[in-house]
């Protein structure tokens, strides 16, 4: 009899002991999880039907914190979300000022955690620099881009993030030398020389320009998207022939993209080449039939001398 008092009351005990233990293993980081899934679900529109824009926000929001609060072994990926969440929550006009400024300043406080957890990952500064460029301060953005340069200096990632930093800042001399930093760790990748090319283009370094073009239409990789970014930022820049050629060399490889003709429309105009303009207007409606009432337009312009675009 006493031996079965012991052996229960051993049992009991044992029990007591696996509560905490099955709440904190199982319990907690199943909560976490949940909540972090309602939250991913109310921002991609899988829950939250009858809800505003503004109501989802709030309950997403809310599902974040509860994840977080639970402290538990899915902490980073919350935090991933959270920046996530909090970069497209910062440029939305359909927010008030108070939930974008909210939702980033937890982002903030949240990767800053983790980045005191995880110190030499640059992959956390890169997070935490994306929701400081959503919100517009370019100081912290680059601030952390620059620590995560320092934690991993051969990353392109990193340096087509700062790139397009001193870019948007206007700040075209930065942006190509962060650009040809870029292009130097790895010079066959596309993107590298055609980001290269255009941003020499718009400094009016065509010579830059040429070469780095020409080196991706000899690598074979030069597609649609980058001619139209050439014919664009050479027509900017007053080379009109080339700007020509370029929209020309896109329509070859996407001839049903309307607006290339119509770009390519707009450079024969300048060019004085009226005929040719009015021809790639009538290409153009012969792509798209729901043109055919603007093009008219264009052209009636075009034939009276008037600057149509």
């Amino acid at each position: 009899m006493r031996n079965n008092i012991f052996a229960n009351a051993i049992f009991v005990f044992i029990i007591i002991l696996l509560i905490p233990v099955f709440y904190f293993v199982n319990v907690k980081p199943y909560m976490a999880n949940r909540a972090l899934i309602d939250a991913i679900a109310m921002i991609s529109g899988g829950a939250g039907a009858n809800m505003d824009v503004a109501g989802r926000v709030s309950a997403a929001f809310g599902d974040f914190k509860k994840a977080l609060k639970l402290n538990t072994f899915g902490d980073r990926e919350a935090r991933e979300q959270l920046s996530y969440f909090a970069s497209q929550v910062a440029g939305s006009q359909a927010l008030s000022q108070e939930t974008r400024v909210a939702a980033v300043n937890e982002a903030v406080l949240e990767m800053k955690k983790q980045i005191a957890i995880s110190p030499q990952d640059a992959r956390y500064q890169l997070f935490l620099s994306a929701v400081y460029g959503a919100a517009g301060q370019r100081q912290l953005q680059r601030d952390a881009l620059y620590k995560a340069l320092e934690l991993s200096p051969k990353k392109q990632q990193i340096l087509f993030a700062l790139t397009q930093s001193y870019f948007e800042e206007k700040d075209i001399k930065k942006a190509i030398e962060f650009a040809k930093s870029a292009l130097d760790l790895d010079p066959t990748y596309p993107a590298a020389h055609s980001n290269v090319a255009v941003l020499a283009a718009l400094a009016k370094d065509f010579n830059m320009a040429d070469k780095e073009i020409e080196t991706l239409r000899k690598m074979g990789k030069a597609d649609a998207e980058d001619f139209q970014k050439w014919g664009s930022v050479y027509a900017a820049g007053g080379k009109l022939d080339k700007a020509a050629d370029f929209y020309k060399a896109a329509i070859l490889l996407d001839p049903k993209n309307v607006q290339l003709r119509v770009s390519l429309s707009a450079v024969y105009f300048e060019l004085g080449k009226k005929s040719e303009a009015i021809q790639a207007l009538k290409d153009a409606q012969a792509q798209d039939p729901s043109f055919r009432e603007q093009g008219e337009q264009f052209i009636k312009q075009i034939s009276g001398g008037q600057k149509p675009f």
